[in-house]
């Protein structure tokens, strides 16, 4: 009597065709239900869910951290060079200018990650509810 009480709480998944716990999605890349899922990650090649959200969150910190620090100390060595030992020839100004464009794309996109999945965790509204 238990056992069937538990079935009638949880659904059945179509795909997998096992019971599924509340708020929880079959991802169709890693071919499982996942708790709480949030989205598959392609940088993590894994789905983000309940079980491994804060290392999702705290990959997006780093990045966004590495990003934060390559743009200073871009800025720093290109911006305020002022003695003369500090003249840069035209293949090393090019490639300046593009790895600053780069850092730039990486910090908007992980920055914009970042507020998306912090919205997330405030509100406890996943992108897939």
């Amino acid at each position: 009597v238990e056992s069937q009480r538990n079935r009638q709480n949880h659904s059945m998944c179509s795909q997998c065709q096992t019971f599924k716990p509340p708020f929880s999605h079959h991802c169709r890349i890693c071919n499982r239900c996942i708790s709480r899922m949030d989205h598959h990650c392609p940088w993590m090649n894994n789905c983000i869910g309940a079980g491994n959200m804060k290392h999702f969150f705290l990959f997006l910190m780093y990045t966004w951290t590495c990003c934060t620090y390559s743009l200073c100390l871009l800025g720093w060595n290109y911006f305020f060079c002022a003695s003369e030992e500090c003249t840069f020839n035209l293949v090393l100004t090019q490639l300046v200018r593009v790895m600053t464009m780069l850092s730039v794309a990486a910090f908007l996109f992980t920055s914009s990650m970042l507020m998306n999945v912090s919205y997330g965790l405030m509100t406890g509204i996943g992108t897939i509810d």
